[in-house]
Parts: structure tokens; C-alpha cells; sequence
């Protein structure tokens, strides 16, 4: 359980570390879109995969409880 708990701290550093990408290359002049909608894109992505990976975390931890009754 340790490890879901710093997973989900370097999951909100991470979107802070993207967020402030996001508003340093926001003050420049050469900011294209396609780089804000990238950095948009791998916060969505690595979200989806902590999602996931919590989801099945906890269907395989049912399903061993089942198994075990």
C-alpha cells in the first residue's frame, strides 16, 4: 500500500511539472499548439494509466478474496 501511496504523489508532481510546462512556454512568443495539446496529451495518458492500474489493483484483490472464501 506504500507503494500506491508515492505512486500517487509522483502522479500529482507530475501533473504539476506538466502544468507549469504549460504556463512557462505559454509566456513565450513560439508556443505552438501542438505543444500545449502534447503536454495536454501525456497528462491525460498517464492518468488513464494510474486509473487503470488502480482498477485492476483492486479487481484482482477482490478476486483473491473471493478465492479465498
Amino acid at each position: 500500500m506504500k507503494a500506491r501511496s508515492l505512486s500517487v504523489i509522483y502522479f500529482f508532481m507530475a501533473i504539476y511539472s506538466f502544468t507549469q510546462l504549460y504556463f512557462y512556454f505559454d509566456d513565450l512568443d513560439f508556443t505552438t499548439e501542438l505543444f500545449k495539446s502534447l503536454i495536454i496529451l501525456l497528462t491525460v495518458i498517464i492518468a488513464i494509466v494510474m486509473v487503470g492500474s488502480y482498477i485492476s489493483f483492486y479487481i484482482t484483490k477482490k478476486r483473491r478474496y473471493i478465492n479465498r472464501k
